[in-house]
């Protein structure tokens, strides 16, 4: 019997705020990186969004799903990553944050805290 390996999902969030003089074009920015996103292997979902209140220090998230800790490297090397990353680069105020998450019941996770620990 051929077995699988276990779904893991890696999730990679993107804050930041939009710079007002781009603010017009950029549900535009955000339809078509969504569509473009999606055909990248590995991507699973691509979800948008603005803050419910303008008080929170960011305005826009991406929230990024991909299949597996396997397809890091090539979505991240992708074309259409780099130019969706290079489009918000410049849109967006450079004070973004990107950060790739595991779910916390995976074993990289728990050899990345055991490697952080001993370092």
């Amino acid at each position: 019997m051929i077995q699988c390996r276990p779904c893991q999902s890696i999730e990679q969030i993107i804050i930041c705020n939009v710079e007002s003089r781009y603010l017009q074009q950029f549900d535009t920015l955000t339809e078509l990186a969504r569509k473009t996103l999606t055909t990248i292997p590995g991507v699973r979902q691509v979800f948008s969004g603005w803050a419910l209140s303008e008080a929170e220090q960011y305005h826009f998230c991406w929230h990024i799903q991909l299949a597996h800790a396997d397809v890091i490297s090539s979505y991240q090397s992708h074309p259409h990553y780099n130019a969706f990353y290079s489009q918000i680069s410049h849109s967006t105020d450079p004070k973004k944050i990107n950060i790739t998450f595991v779910s916390t019941l995976s074993s990289i996770n728990h050899q990345l805290k055991e490697s952080q620990m001993y370092n």
